[in-house]
């Protein structure tokens, strides 16, 4: 007997995929509530083993297939080749946003330069001073 939980780590899937798999006619019968809990037992877990991993593999072998049959190998070239210079362009601008982050944290962490003079006075006399010709 497994849970659902046991099931979903077993199979590297989801809980509500695995409760979606159970509401199926040829694995229902073997699902049971124990103390409130869902469990499932070995029939029904070598069922939904056995089904999940055909329809798992034939719709990846179907993926792959349509995928050699659409593209000839000059276009996945192509294809490639794009990727390739769109990555390098997102790397280009990953990191000109990390210089201008590095040089606004420089800034922050700048002080601030003040004259002498000026450090005597208070802020607001500081920021409505009369300015010197």
């Amino acid at each position: 007997m497994q849970t659902i939980k046991e099931l979903s780590t077993l199979l590297n899937i989801s809980k509500v995929s695995v409760y979606k798999i159970l509401k199926r006619d040829d694995v229902s019968p073997h699902v049971f509530k124990k103390n409130g809990i869902t469990v499932v037992d070995e029939i029904g877990v070598s069922i939904i083993r056995a089904n999940y991993n055909c329809e798992r593999e034939t719709a990846v072998n179907n993926t792959l297939k349509d995928s050699l049959t659409e593209n000839t190998q000059g276009e996945n070239i192509d294809i490639i080749t794009f990727l390739q210079e769109q990555l390098q362009e997102k790397d280009n601008q990953i990191n000109s946003l990390l210089n201008i982050i590095d040089n606004q944290q420089k800034l922050q962490t700048m002080p601030l330069l003040v004259s002498p003079e000026e450090k005597k006075l208070g802020f607001f006399a500081r920021l409505f001073q009369r300015r010197k010709k």
